[in-house]
């Protein structure tokens, strides 16, 4: 999978050039659109391109801040757990997890996220803005991390299921 690095640590979820570009070519290509409503309706299409505007500048801000990282892993899975924005989530701890859009938290409604259950009623919300693909990333979590969750969480996986297209 070109989404993930294997290192002495465990394994690296990334992203990769093209989806980067994807992901901000699409967001300007939408502020310019809900620029030129404005310049060709005039002011009849102020709603519309306000609308436009924030919501597509919102993600776009969002995208840029994750491309101003350091560095490129999204998450990693480590021998015990899976890290991400310095958090760590046990194995054992897993109760639930899945990936997809969701209304906990804004950002969910516009990129999938892999949502982690835990033992405690904890939730974890990884995002991956859309720069890994959900059939690569369902491969990774049903290979790297489903096998050394719980019984629980591997019974949940395989009953929430559902296949990407």
């Amino acid at each position: 999978m070109k989404c993930m690095k294997e290192t002495e640590r465990g394994i690296q979820v990334i992203y990769g050039e093209y989806n980067v570009g994807c992901m901000v070519t699409a967001p300007l290509m939408m502020i310019v659109g809900s620029l030129v409503l404005f310049w060709i309706l005039e002011f009849k299409a102020l709603l519309v391109g306000t609308i436009g505007l924030v919501f597509f500048g919102g993600v776009l801000l969002k995208i840029i801040s994750v491309l101003r990282r350091k560095n490129r892993i999204l998450f990693e899975i480590v021998q015990d757990g899976i890290v991400y924005k310095n958090r760590k989530v046990d194995f054992l701890q897993l109760a639930e997890i899945s990936i997809g859009y969701h209304n906990h938290r804004l950002i969910g409604l516009v990129f999938p996220d892999i949502i982690i259950r835990t033992a405690t009623n904890q939730s974890h919300y990884i995002s991956t803005y859309n720069l890994v693909d959900l059939n690569e990333l369902e491969k990774i979590v049903s290979t790297y991390i489903i096998p050394y969750s719980t019984i629980e969480c591997q019974e949940a996986w395989q009953k929430n299921r559902q296949p990407f297209i």
